[in-house]
């Protein structure tokens, strides 16, 4: 009567075992990353609402963007702080601006040295700073947040560097500090409020065919005056 495998039945037992493993675990990664994109998905809602609720507050004027860029006209005074810290007041948590997937994130360390040290994954849109909502005819074109870090915490276009969708061009929000760590998508809020994924080829392709927009100066596709 056998009490036990022998050494061939048990190195198959162990080969298929490690089969089913390696079949097995990308399906288990993969679903948890959609799990953290769906978390990082609603952080970018809630911070472009944020940003929706100051925007009616300040005569429908985005927020400045940095402490060293600003309007010395800006409803909210020309010493306000950056964007994340004008729409603190309405989100009121700083949880939010950082995505459970990234491993790094930018911290904040130019001027308002209350908010040295403050980490977050998602850069504004720059080119829209103190740019008022009414001026874009299709606010749902317009992409204000995306996943960004090591480059301060804010994006914009680079003015005079044309429209060139160069994937290694740091000013894009398709750059090379861009992030695209869910499943090669990226999450990304737009002016009326809404977010979604995109994987780089998308976002592109979106960019070039006028669906999306976020340059505000000569590189737009003709969405404001």
């Amino acid at each position: 009567m056998r009490k036990g495998f022998n050494l061939i039945e048990l190195l198959v037992v162990i080969a298929i075992i490690a089969i089913l493993a390696a079949i097995l675990f990308p399906v288990f990664a993969k679903a948890r990353e959609k799990a953290r994109q769906s978390s990082c998905l609603s952080n970018v809602k809630q911070i472009v609402l944020g940003m929706q609720m100051y925007v009616q507050d300040y005569d429908e004027v985005f927020p400045i963007g940095t402490s060293y860029w600003y309007d010395p006209d800006h409803p909210a005074g020309p010493d306000s702080g950056p964007w994340f810290a004008l729409i603190m007041p309405y989100v009121k948590n700083e949880q939010i601006f950082v995505c459970p997937s990234h491993r790094f994130t930018a911290s904040w360390s130019a001027g308002w040295t209350q908010w040295n040290g403050f980490t977050l994954s998602y850069g504004a849109n720059m080119d829209l700073r103190a740019r008022i909502l009414a001026s874009l005819h299709q606010p749902a074109e317009w992409v204000w947040l995306v996943e960004y870090n090591n480059f301060s915490q804010y994006w914009y276009d680079g003015s005079g560097r044309g429209c060139a969708t160069l994937p290694n061009d740091s000013y894009r929000p398709w750059g090379s500090h861009a992030q695209f760590e869910h499943n090669d998508q990226m999450n990304l809020g737009f002016c009326d409020g809404h977010a979604k994924s995109m994987s780089k080829g998308a976002m592109i392709g979106a960019w070039e065919s006028g669906a999306i927009q976020f340059d505000y100066g000569t590189c737009d596709k003709d969405s404001h005056d």
